[in-house]
């Protein structure tokens, strides 16, 4: 069963850069010292085993064990990968023996010892991330950071990688890259917390960002809480989208890996490891939220980009439908996005497109003014469709019926496009209506010097002269 937020996309003009850096410093750092680990960790563990080194060093181990009173976990001493884990990870016998406490020279075994010792250190040598491993039975602060960007094989990376960038981009985007990065750590931290707890003493390595993650996811649901999010799944062979308010992950995703923890004893998975990120970045969460300043500014302008980004893509729906002439399916899908944007010009127009079969409803007339209304300079696409719906508009009603701002409007936006007939058409019917208006006698003045440039010289004059009347008999 996965479940992944697949609500927005990345915005690349705000790239998540923090995010992009945890990935590529996982994959560097993967290909750069660990990707012949494995075969330098096998050929190190054949060695002690076919060298005899385990014959030598399992008995001395065992009294050491004793001397220190540790009991758990338990040690076989068998030529098994555990007990070989077992007695490389503690390092305090570890530390004794590479420095001749265990096997001082004075010991008859010591020269044959120590000759197969140095030899397998060679191989260890080549290990360079042992260090950075998280054993519960000797947890390191170095480990209990390191292992976060250590991985077992390129299948392993590249998942969690994926994962990674699918949930960091939108924590990062929410919390702001300085603290995004604390609390991924914190988030890690909390998994090896975990882990070690729930596997006292074990020898077995963590390794893996697995667990920092599954803190971000943690930490998703918590900043997001009831807002409703899309979310893609896979469940065995069916995959599919389901919305639901973000904080509903949180109890399905703990479920998920509790039930493992308990089912799957055999697995390497570090469901523990899971669970603990998980409950840490909830909990880091739910204070994050109340002490970082940026947090509601951000969280609102995702909220505002995510309804613009619904807005757009209802629009290309619409749009599409309109392209194919379905305007009684795009109808509905325009009358929505309109009552979000009532001044949308792209969505006023092809509503109004939607009316111009049935051009007695009244819908077409209240749609048709709207567009007049539309400022059109500068906008040569906005201008068309002004123009558009004026020429269908003078077919089908009587254009003296236009309200008078409307004229005002498409004067304006006609002059400015250099159409001087339709320009004349609006600056008649103002003429008629009201050429006292200071807003029409501009007009006047301004369709004059546009005549004037068409050559268009008597026509020119015969508007001044109206115009210069008008001002005369307003004195």
């Amino acid at each position: 069963m996965l479940f992944i937020p697949f609500d927005r996309a990345v915005n690349w003009r705000k790239p998540p850069i923090i995010t992009i850096l945890l990935v590529l410093a996982n994959i560097f750092i993967y290909f750069t010292f660990q990707v012949d680990e494995n075969k330098w960790r096998s050929e190190a563990y054949k060695y002690y085993i076919q060298s005899g080194l385990d014959e030598i060093e399992y008995p001395l181990y065992k009294k050491f064990r004793e001397d220190n009173a540790i009991i758990s976990p338990p040690f076989f001493a068998t030529k098994q990968a555990d007990d070989w884990f077992a007695i490389e990870s503690d390092h305090a016998f570890q530390e004794s023996l590479n420095h001749n406490h265990i096997i001082p020279p004075s010991n008859k075994q010591y020269e044959v010892w120590r000759e197969k010792r140095d030899k397998y250190n060679q191989i260890l040598a080549k290990i360079v991330t042992q260090d950075y491993q998280l054993v519960p039975a000797n947890p390191t602060i170095q480990g209990m950071f390191g292992h976060q960007f250590l991985h077992g094989s390129v299948g392993h990376l590249l998942g969690n990688m994926l994962f990674l960038f699918s949930i960091g981009f939108l924590v990062e985007a929410t919390l702001g890259s300085f603290a995004y990065f604390t609390l991924y750590l914190i988030g890690g931290l909390g998994a090896g917390a975990m882990f070690i707890f729930l596997n006292s003493g074990s020898h077995v390595p963590l390794v893996g960002a697995s667990g920092a993650i599954a803190g971000l996811m943690g930490l998703y649901t918590v900043l997001y809480g009831f807002r409703k999010v899309r979310f893609f799944y896979f469940i065995l062979v069916y995959f599919n989208f389901i919305v639901l308010p973000a904080i509903v992950m949180l109890p399905i995703w703990i479920g998920k890996e509790l039930y493992m923890m308990l089912t799957d004893s055999g697995s390497n998975v570090a469901y523990a490891a899971h669970f603990g990120g998980l409950v840490m970045g909830a909990a880091v969460g739910g204070v994050a939220k109340q002490i970082i300043p940026s947090y509601r500014d951000n969280i609102q302008q995702i909220d505002e980009q995510k309804k613009t980004d619904h807005f757009e893509t209802d629009l290309d729906q619409a749009l599409d439908l309109c392209a194919h002439l379905e305007y009684q399916k795009a109808q509905p899908l325009l009358k929505k996005l309109y009552y979000k944007k009532p001044t949308h010009p792209t969505v006023l127009f092809h509503l109004q497109q939607c009316y111009r079969f049935n051009t007695s409803q009244p819908q077409y007339k209240i749609l048709s003014h709207k567009v007049f209304l539309l400022n059109g300079r500068g906008d040569s696409q906005v201008t068309d469709w002004i123009e558009d719906v004026y020429l269908h508009y003078s077919k089908v009603l009587n254009i003296e019926e236009i309200p008078f701002e409307c004229s005002l409007s498409l004067a304006n936006t006609f002059l400015y496009a250099g159409q001087v007939k339709l320009a004349q058409s609006q600056i008649n019917l103002l003429i008629k209506k009201e050429i006292t208006n200071p807003k029409v006698q501009e007009l006047i003045e301004r369709l004059a010097n546009l005549l004037k440039k068409k050559d268009q010289i008597v026509t020119a004059n015969e508007y001044l002269h109206l115009l210069k009347q008008a001002r005369l008999s307003q004195h």
